[in-house]
């Protein structure tokens, strides 16, 4: 997902009965939001590691990339 931002319109007007922090080594940090009339909202945290490498070569100053690589792995 690459946005700045997510709107959750369905949240809107409602009546928070406990808000909770959590954090569970296996999924993450979450932020856990209860409201009055019994539906639940959960947003996880994950920490990510990226790695990115380039196989390419310089022709006349320009660079041609040849293939692009990159994995992502996600931490608790």
């Amino acid at each position: 997902m690459n946005r700045e931002m997510i709107e959750c319109t369905e949240l809107t007007n409602r009546t928070v009965h406990s808000l909770k922090i959590l954090d569970d080594p296996r999924y993450g940090r979450e932020v856990h939001i209860e409201f009055t009339d019994g539906t639940m909202f959960t947003v996880t945290l994950q920490v990510q590691t990226a790695v990115e490498a380039k196989h390419y070569r310089e022709i006349g100053g320009e660079l041609e990339v040849l293939r692009e690589y990159r994995e992502v792995t996600a931490k608790g």
